[in-house]
């Protein structure tokens, strides 16, 4: 899992984050998954392409989007954080969908994946759709 910084992020090599110990980030690793929401905006600077990820629910009514994009963490490209830091002016859903196959949030951090490369197609829109998919099934 790494050090609390490496999944939590606001992107753009540095890595802000509401918790700060390791159990608290195992804390949420380990809540399970009973909503997801494939989300998406338009990606800053961009025009006509979308940045992409994935709301999760969890069992406790907590929100976090995961979602990946370069230096957004340290160990791992696909990062977790708070929903409440999502633009809901910018974010808009595209699909949902509940969850009962006892998805963790930790479980979508690794289906997401820890690199980063458009180049071949490791990035977030092919991220959020493998974390959407296992969601659904």
């Amino acid at each position: 899992m790494g050090d609390t910084s490496s999944s939590l992020s606001g992107g753009g090599g540095h890595y802000p984050h509401d918790v700060r110990t390791q159990s608290g980030l195992t804390s949420i690793y380990n809540e399970r998954v009973v909503h997801a929401e494939h989300m998406n905006r338009n990606m800053t600077g961009i025009p006509k392409v979308q940045h992409e990820g994935v709301r999760l629910t969890t069992e406790s009514g907590h929100q976090y989007l995961v979602h990946k994009g370069p230096d957004f963490g340290k160990s791992s490209q696909t990062v977790v954080v708070d929903a409440k830091h999502m633009n809901p002016n910018t974010w808009q859903r595209a699909s949902s969908t509940p969850v009962s196959s006892g998805m963790t949030v930790g479980d979508a951090v690794k289906i997401g994946g820890p690199g980063y490369n458009v180049l071949t197609g490791d990035h977030c829109q092919t991220a959020a759709e493998r974390i959407y998919n296992k969601a659904k099934k």
